[in-house]
């Protein structure tokens, strides 16, 4: 691969997400913005599924999604 390319491959919630033909082209121009970028594709997929598991607390936070924090961490 050419210094400066980037291939990203992302998985939407599902396939018939609403913005499925917008997210990719956003996603394209915000990483060709990026300093040292040349050339970005962008490839989506469905394997594996998306869940809310694979998110990083900070993106739960940032959501509002209300399990942040394991049940199992709180029983320590």
């Amino acid at each position: 691969m050419k210094a400066g390319a980037v291939v990203i491959r992302m998985t939407l919630t599902a396939p018939n997400c609403p913005v499925a033909g917008s997210l990719p082209a956003q996603v394209e121009r915000a990483v060709l913005a990026a300093p040292g970028v040349a050339s970005a594709k962008i490839e989506l997929t469905f394997e594996p599924p998306w869940s809310k598991d694979r998110m990083s607390e900070a993106a739960k936070l940032a959501l509002g999604i209300e399990d942040v924090i394991p049940i199992a961490r709180l029983n320590r």
